[in-house]
Parts: structure tokens; C-alpha cells; sequence
């Protein structure tokens, strides 16, 4: 899912290892750690070892449009970069636009929109197991 494959193409950017001081981002990582503390309480327990893990897809969008992250794309030769950060925002503003309005289900010009990005995304992070 879009979800997960952001998560490990953020961390596969910072080679395992987020600073979040060093790249500005710790309100996110705040936010992250008091869901991962939600979340410990339930019943279920995250297969996911990162803090990325708990972030929603928003702020997965927010780090992936922070400068540092871009420094990152940009110094490991990942030229697609911008348009992979763009295809995440409008697949984000499509499941917000479900989310907000309480929708089941979007309305089919955006669901196969959001398809289409998803796809497209999926096949940049296909790819990029090959580099």
C-alpha cells in the first residue's frame, strides 16, 4: 500500500535513521510518538520497527516536502523526486476530501485519478528497488 512504500522510501532516503531535529520536523515527530503512545494501549502491536509507522499519510506528504528530505532525493540521484511528492499530495487530498466528507467511496473521475497516482507511485517505488 502507498502508505507503507512512502514510509520505506523516506527512511531508505535517510538511510534508516530520521534526525528530526536536524531536518526541523519535531512537531511531526511529536505528533508521532503520542500516537505510538495511543497506540500501545490497543490490542493490536505495529509489525513496523520505524516511528514512521505511526504517522499518518499527511505527515509522511510533510516529510517528504521538507527541504532536507528533498537535499536527500536530490544527493542520492532520485530525479523523479518532485514528481513523486506531488502525485502524494493529491493522492493525500483525495482520501481527505473521503475523510471530510464522510464519503465511502470517491466519486469515480477522482477514484481513478487516485488509481492512476497510485499506480504511477507504485511503479517509481518498483523501479527504485533496481537502483
Amino acid at each position: 500500500d502507498i502508505h507503507k512504500r512512502l514510509r520505506e522510501f523516506i527512511l531508505k532516503l535517510y538511510d534508516g535513521k530520521i534526525i528530526w531535529a536536524e531536518i526541523g520536523m519535531e512537531q511531526i515527530h511529536d505528533q508521532i510518538k503520542e500516537m505510538r503512545n495511543r497506540q500501545k494501549k490497543s490490542l493490536y502491536n505495529m509489525a513496523d520497527e520505524s516511528d514512521l509507522g505511526y504517522a499518518t499519510l499527511g505527515q509522511l506528504v510533510a516529510i517528504l516536502r521538507n527541504t532536507e528530505t528533498a537535499k536527500k532525493a536530490k544527493q542520492k540521484g532520485i530525479s523523479e523526486y518532485e514528481s513523486v511528492v506531488d502525485h502524494a499530495k493529491v493522492v493525500l487530498s483525495c482520501r481527505n476530501n473521503m475523510d471530510h466528507d464522510e464519503r465511502k467511496e470517491l466519486p469515480p473521475g477522482w477514484k481513478e485519478a487516485n488509481a492512476g497516482l497510485c499506480s504511477m507511485l507504485n511503479e517509481f517505488f518498483d523501479n527504485l528497488k533496481y537502483r
